[in-house]
């Protein structure tokens, strides 16, 4: 654990910068890593770089928002800009996709958490989870219906976002949210709740905004099975317009209010010297980088 101690007249400002995790959390892209021309995503729990941004106008940018996460802020210094353009999003092949029944929490409880400013009210895809990537351009090469996860924005009145997944059968729905703000920043969290004990292939899905349950649904299909690369806002067919700062996976089932929720406690990060005012005002401030 770092520390760094800053000293202000006679206030001493602490904050602390941690890179302990919760034992559950098994993948976090924040899209800060600067390598490769900036074009690297890495996983900030295994340090381990999962993927890359493809297409030329896919940047990062210093729109982001202030976050909370078990009670403390964080530091967040960048989010991507997915700009509704073919072959333009995220590309990542360095892990499975968390709610397949070959990712990282196998056929138990999961979380998906997502935080976005959704920019555009239309139907596109945010994680499309069955993408080939065609030679080192990494541009999109097909899109196939099958033995994925679709889980995009759509027209619920006003912004909001949905899902279903396909294995070889029907794509059974697993709910969505709508009524966001438009071009605010939100927390959105999806939970799998494993209920394969009482039927087989049973799983509840709830939705989340701030840590608050907004909606359930069950479903009975078998989950997608294979590994396959897949993509955040760039679908082919369907890209996604909005600015993405967070994308976190549990290999457990939060639940309503759970401090461990990403929650946006501010639109923008403030300027340097609002957090001075900001630690004065509550005399020690702690910080925590993952």
């Amino acid at each position: 654990m770092k520390r760094l101690i800053f000293t202000l007249g006679c206030v001493g400002i602490l904050a602390v910068i941690s890179a302990s995790t919760q034992a559950a959390q098994v993948t976090w892209y924040r899209f800060d890593k600067q390598d490769n021309n900036d074009r690297d995503v890495s996983d900030s729990i295994s340090t381990n770089n999962h993927g890359s941004l493809i297409g030329a106008s896919t940047v990062r940018t210093t729109d982001r928002p202030l976050l909370s996460d078990n009670g403390s802020l964080i530091s967040n210094s960048a989010s991507v800009v997915l700009g509704n353009t073919a072959n333009e999003g995220v590309a990542i092949s360095g892990t499975d996709f968390i709610f397949h029944s070959d990712g990282l929490a196998g056929t138990g409880d999961a979380t998906l958490e997502f935080v976005v400013k959704n920019n555009s009210k239309k139907f596109a895809s945010l994680f499309w989870t069955n993408t080939f990537f065609n030679g080192g351009a990494q541009t999109i090469d097909g899109h196939p219906d099958s033995d994925r996860f679709n889980i995009g924005q759509t027209d619920f009145g006003s912004h909001g976002f949905n899902g279903d997944f396909k294995n070889a059968g029907a794509a059974p729905g697993i709910a969505g949210v709508g009524g966001l703000t438009d071009n605010e920043w939100a927390a959105i969290a999806i939970v799998r709740e494993d209920q394969t004990a009482t039927a087989a292939n049973q799983y509840l899905w709830r939705w989340f905004i701030e840590g608050n349950e907004v909606t359930s649904t069950t479903t009975t299909e078998p989950l997608p099975s294979n590994p396959h690369a897949w993509s955040i806002g760039s679908r082919g067919c369907c890209t996604a317009d909005l600015l993405v700062s967070e994308v976190r996976f549990w290999d457990e089932a939060l639940t309503h209010q759970d401090p461990r929720f990403l929650r946006v406690a501010a639109q923008q990060i403030p300027e340097p010297a609002s957090f001075v005012l900001m630690a004065i005002g509550a005399g020690i401030v702690f910080l925590r980088r993952r």
